[in-house]
């Protein structure tokens, strides 16, 4: 089954696939007599990277200690051949399974001690393996987007959103839709930001661990709830969003991608 990609959001999520499933392929073309075997560390439900890796000709293992979002995974695993979902951490996988290639998306920056999960994922790739991983820019406009909007600055924006919003539903005779969804998808909502990296910081950090990066790239320019709220409807914005990081300094994009090795 061949992956269909969703469309672009204001986070740049598509961007951040089509960075892993390049990486991922290119990693199988150069390897054509291995079995490539990948670890999604912190996978959630799935829906957000997982499925959109299982027509790469890898066989993955997708891990999370939430549960109920394993669960919801396996139930709604497109790709059963190739992904099997397991609820556990990456320090109680069995001693004798390796990886080719370790997924880390938009996990580290959750983590009160991310250098051990480095140490552990480094003891777990197979020679010449790599780790993917995507972390915000500790100091770039989606943190402080978010920062803003944790401490109610952003509170009139919404208040004008919500205004306009009824005014059109009046003026068209439609109703405004809330956005709710009508069956909850598991998700471990309580996992907040606690590590807010810079590019130098974070190359710091991965050297301390006895890895090194040898390729990244740069995310959207962007975006968090509050641009979301009032752009996320909007492709043509999303995708100009994602495109416009790569012409900025790499402090100013909201996200970074990475190729880390040994």
């Amino acid at each position: 089954m061949t992956v269909t990609l969703p469309p672009e959001n204001v986070f740049g999520h598509r961007k951040k696939l089509e960075f892993l499933r390049k990486e991922i392929s290119d990693y199988v073309s150069s390897h054509p007599d291995r079995d490539v075997r990948l670890l999604d560390v912190g996978c959630s439900n799935g829906q957000y990277i997982t499925i959109h890796l299982g027509d790469l000709g890898v066989k993955i293992l997708a891990i999370d200690p939430h549960g109920p979002s394993i669960e919801f995974g396996i139930e709604n695993n497109p790709h059963p051949d190739a992904i099997e979902f397991r609820a556990l951490k990456i320090e109680n996988i069995p001693g004798d399974e390796n990886y080719d290639i370790i997924v880390m998306a938009d996990i580290l920056e959750h983590l009160e001690d991310p250098e051990s999960l480095l140490r552990e994922a480094k003891k777990r790739l197979t020679d010449g393996g790599v780790i993917l991983a995507s972390i915000p820019n500790g100091y770039g406009p989606f943190e402080i987007e978010n920062a803003l909007d944790k401490r109610g600055c952003l509170l009139p924006s919404y208040w004008l959103f919500n205004l306009l919003s009824g005014l059109k539903g009046l003026l068209t005779g439609r109703k405004t839709e809330n956005g709710a969804d009508t069956e909850a998808v598991p998700y471990a909502h309580e996992c907040g930001h606690v590590q807010f990296w810079t590019l130098g910081s974070f190359r710091k950090l991965v050297k301390n661990c006895g890895l090194k990066i040898t390729d990244w790239s740069k995310g959207p320019w962007f975006g968090a709830l509050c641009t979301s709220t009032w752009w996320g409807r909007s492709g043509g914005f999303c995708r100009w969003n994602a495109k416009a990081g790569d012409s900025l300094p790499s402090w100013m994009v909201s996200v970074w991608y990475f190729r880390i090795e040994k």
